[in-house]
């Protein structure tokens, strides 16, 4: 895995990383990226190809509902 970008994670889930982070591996840690609100859609055109990114985030990927 090269990155996990969190994006909308809710509190409860924040406060339970902040107690396991210091028991996980350096490397694997890094890999998480918990993306502020704010500036999710900036974060996500520069970690993603727009041909990977949903046009609700301002790429190019249609978005195709389950049946």
């Amino acid at each position: 895995m090269g990155k996990a970008l969190m994006i909308h994670v809710p509190y409860l889930f924040m406060k339970a990383w902040k107690v396991v982070q210091p028991f996980i591996d350096a490397n694997t840690r890094d890999k998480f990226v918990f993306v502020d609100d704010k500036s999710l859609e900036e974060t996500l055109r520069r970690e993603m190809e727009d041909g990977q990114l949903p046009e609700m985030y301002g790429g190019k990927m249609p978005i195709v509902p389950l049946e």
